[in-house]
Protein backbone atom coordinates (compact mmCIF):
# COMPACT_ATOMS: atom_id res chain seq x y z
CA UNK A 1 0.00 0.00 0.00
CA UNK A 2 1.14 3.40 -0.72
CA UNK A 3 0.88 6.08 1.63
CA UNK A 4 -0.37 9.12 0.18
CA UNK A 5 1.51 12.81 1.63
CA UNK A 6 -0.82 14.41 4.40
CA UNK A 7 -2.03 17.72 3.92
CA UNK A 8 0.98 19.01 6.00
CA UNK A 9 3.13 17.32 3.75
CA UNK A 10 2.15 18.72 0.89
CA UNK A 11 2.23 22.66 2.67
CA UNK A 12 5.79 21.70 3.87
CA UNK A 13 6.68 20.48 0.39
CA UNK A 14 5.48 23.63 -1.58
CA UNK A 15 7.05 26.26 1.27
CA UNK A 16 10.32 24.17 0.84
CA UNK A 17 10.10 24.47 -2.87
CA UNK A 18 9.89 28.60 -2.27
CA UNK A 19 6.17 28.36 -4.63
CA UNK A 20 2.90 30.09 -2.73
CA UNK A 21 -0.32 28.67 -3.21
CA UNK A 22 -1.06 30.75 -5.98
CA UNK A 23 1.47 29.54 -7.82
CA UNK A 24 1.29 25.89 -7.51
CA UNK A 25 -3.01 26.44 -8.74
CA UNK A 26 -1.76 28.18 -11.77
CA UNK A 27 0.81 25.39 -13.08
CA UNK A 28 -1.57 22.59 -11.66
CA UNK A 29 -5.00 24.01 -13.42
CA UNK A 30 -6.86 24.49 -10.28
CA UNK A 31 -8.15 26.97 -7.97
CA UNK A 32 -5.64 28.17 -5.05
CA UNK A 33 -8.71 28.41 -2.41
CA UNK A 34 -8.55 24.23 -3.76
CA UNK A 35 -4.90 24.31 -2.78
CA UNK A 36 -6.12 26.19 0.73
CA UNK A 37 -8.42 23.57 2.01
CA UNK A 38 -6.18 20.57 0.79
CA UNK A 39 -3.67 22.03 2.85
CA UNK A 40 -5.87 22.74 5.55
CA UNK A 41 -7.16 19.42 5.10
CA UNK A 42 -10.41 20.83 4.95
CA UNK A 43 -11.32 18.53 1.87
CA UNK A 44 -10.32 15.09 0.38
CA UNK A 45 -8.81 15.83 -2.58
CA UNK A 46 -8.65 13.38 -5.61
CA UNK A 47 -5.46 11.33 -6.49
CA UNK A 48 -5.11 13.11 -9.61
CA UNK A 49 -5.41 16.45 -8.30
CA UNK A 50 -2.68 15.25 -5.48
CA UNK A 51 -0.47 14.44 -8.46
CA UNK A 52 -0.77 17.14 -10.32
CA UNK A 53 -0.05 19.46 -7.82
CA UNK A 54 3.10 17.18 -6.79
CA UNK A 55 4.08 17.15 -10.09
CA UNK A 56 4.01 20.84 -10.37
CA UNK A 57 6.51 21.45 -6.98
CA UNK A 58 8.68 18.47 -8.23
CA UNK A 59 9.83 20.14 -11.49
CA UNK A 60 10.08 23.51 -10.20
CA UNK A 61 11.91 21.97 -7.37
CA UNK A 62 13.99 20.01 -10.35
CA UNK A 63 14.25 23.29 -12.23
CA UNK A 64 15.69 25.39 -9.70
CA UNK A 65 17.98 23.18 -8.05
CA UNK A 66 21.21 22.69 -8.85
CA UNK A 67 22.99 19.17 -8.33
CA UNK A 68 26.18 20.19 -6.22
CA UNK A 69 23.06 20.97 -3.25
CA UNK A 70 22.60 17.57 -2.82
CA UNK A 71 25.67 16.16 -3.71
CA UNK A 72 28.19 14.66 -1.06
CA UNK A 73 31.36 16.45 -1.17
CA UNK A 74 33.85 14.24 0.56
CA UNK A 75 34.35 11.65 -1.97
CA UNK A 76 36.34 8.82 -1.28
CA UNK A 77 38.94 7.73 -4.45
CA UNK A 78 41.07 5.25 -4.62
CA UNK A 79 44.56 5.17 -7.04
CA UNK A 80 44.82 2.72 -10.02
CA UNK A 81 47.59 0.80 -7.90
CA UNK A 82 45.15 -0.35 -4.81
CA UNK A 83 44.79 -3.70 -4.41
CA UNK A 84 41.31 -5.23 -5.46
CA UNK A 85 41.28 -6.83 -2.00
CA UNK A 86 41.69 -3.61 -0.31
CA UNK A 87 39.30 -1.77 -3.15
CA UNK A 88 36.45 -4.38 -2.19
CA UNK A 89 37.23 -3.78 1.74
CA UNK A 90 36.87 -0.38 1.05
CA UNK A 91 33.48 -1.00 -0.97
CA UNK A 92 32.30 -3.54 1.73
CA UNK A 93 32.74 -0.91 5.11
CA UNK A 94 31.41 1.83 3.63
CA UNK A 95 28.53 0.32 1.55
CA UNK A 96 29.74 1.66 -1.33
CA UNK A 97 28.79 -0.39 -4.61
CA UNK A 98 31.63 2.42 -6.56
CA UNK A 99 34.56 4.12 -5.84
CA UNK A 100 36.06 6.88 -8.45
CA UNK A 101 39.76 5.77 -9.28
CA UNK A 102 42.72 8.07 -9.74
CA UNK A 103 45.76 7.98 -11.40
CA UNK A 104 48.97 8.46 -9.38
CA UNK A 105 48.72 12.56 -10.55
CA UNK A 106 45.09 12.26 -8.86
CA UNK A 107 42.91 12.75 -12.14
CA UNK A 108 40.15 10.03 -12.72
CA UNK A 109 40.71 7.50 -14.98
CA UNK A 110 37.77 5.64 -14.23
CA UNK A 111 35.74 3.76 -11.47
CA UNK A 112 35.63 -0.02 -9.90
CA UNK A 113 32.19 -1.50 -9.16
CA UNK A 114 31.39 -4.25 -6.58
CA UNK A 115 30.02 -6.05 -9.95
CA UNK A 116 33.11 -5.86 -11.54
CA UNK A 117 35.06 -7.29 -9.18
CA UNK A 118 32.68 -9.98 -8.31
CA UNK A 119 32.64 -10.96 -11.74
CA UNK A 120 36.46 -11.09 -12.32
CA UNK A 121 36.58 -12.90 -8.97
CA UNK A 122 34.27 -15.90 -10.25
CA UNK A 123 35.62 -15.99 -13.81
CA UNK A 124 39.63 -15.84 -12.25
CA UNK A 125 39.90 -17.11 -9.35
CA UNK A 126 40.72 -15.33 -6.06
CA UNK A 127 43.99 -14.43 -7.42
CA UNK A 128 42.27 -11.16 -9.09
CA UNK A 129 42.78 -10.29 -5.51
CA UNK A 130 45.95 -8.91 -5.20
CA UNK A 131 46.32 -7.45 -8.55
CA UNK A 132 46.34 -3.40 -9.00
CA UNK A 133 42.38 -2.05 -9.98
CA UNK A 134 43.88 -0.65 -12.89
CA UNK A 135 44.01 -4.29 -14.24
CA UNK A 136 40.27 -5.24 -13.67
CA UNK A 137 38.88 -1.83 -14.80
CA UNK A 138 36.51 -1.39 -17.45
CA UNK A 139 34.88 1.53 -19.74
CA UNK A 140 31.12 0.38 -19.00
CA UNK A 141 31.76 1.10 -15.18
CA UNK A 142 33.24 5.05 -15.70
CA UNK A 143 30.96 7.02 -14.29
CA UNK A 144 29.57 9.95 -15.74
CA UNK A 145 30.96 13.66 -15.33
CA UNK A 146 29.21 16.71 -15.10
CA UNK A 147 30.44 20.36 -14.09
CA UNK A 148 29.54 21.70 -10.61
CA UNK A 149 27.06 24.41 -12.21
CA UNK A 150 24.84 21.16 -13.75
CA UNK A 151 20.89 21.06 -12.98
CA UNK A 152 19.46 18.26 -10.28
CA UNK A 153 17.84 17.37 -13.64
CA UNK A 154 20.35 16.83 -15.77
CA UNK A 155 22.16 14.09 -13.04
CA UNK A 156 18.78 12.59 -12.60
CA UNK A 157 18.70 11.74 -16.27
CA UNK A 158 21.74 10.30 -15.63
CA UNK A 159 20.88 8.26 -12.89
CA UNK A 160 17.55 7.32 -13.72
CA UNK A 161 17.27 7.08 -17.98
CA UNK A 162 21.21 6.16 -18.50
CA UNK A 163 21.38 3.65 -15.74
CA UNK A 164 24.37 5.12 -13.69
CA UNK A 165 25.03 4.33 -10.86
CA UNK A 166 26.56 7.76 -9.64
CA UNK A 167 27.39 10.84 -10.91
CA UNK A 168 30.60 12.87 -10.42
CA UNK A 169 30.31 16.68 -10.72
CA UNK A 170 33.88 18.16 -11.50
CA UNK A 171 35.37 21.68 -11.09
CA UNK A 172 38.57 22.96 -12.64
CA UNK A 173 39.35 19.06 -13.47
CA UNK A 174 38.77 18.04 -9.75
CA UNK A 175 35.68 16.27 -7.88
CA UNK A 176 33.76 18.49 -6.26
CA UNK A 177 30.68 15.90 -4.92
CA UNK A 178 29.28 12.82 -6.23
CA UNK A 179 25.54 12.10 -6.22
CA UNK A 180 24.21 7.99 -6.13
CA UNK A 181 20.32 7.26 -6.53
CA UNK A 182 20.20 7.44 -2.89
CA UNK A 183 21.20 11.28 -2.53
CA UNK A 184 18.40 11.78 -4.67
CA UNK A 185 15.81 9.71 -3.02
CA UNK A 186 17.08 11.48 0.20
CA UNK A 187 16.87 14.77 -1.43
CA UNK A 188 12.56 14.35 -1.79
CA UNK A 189 12.67 12.94 1.52
CA UNK A 190 13.71 16.30 3.10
Amino acid sequence: MVDLPTAEDIRRIRKSSGLTQQDVAEKAAVSQSLIARIEAGTVDPRLSTVRKILKVISEHRQKDSNAIEIAVSKVITIQDTTTVSKASELLFTKGFSQLPVCDATGKIIGAIKESTITKNIIDKGTTVLTQPVRQILNREDALPMLPISASLKSVEDLLIHHGHTAVLLMEEGNIAGIITKADVIKNYLK
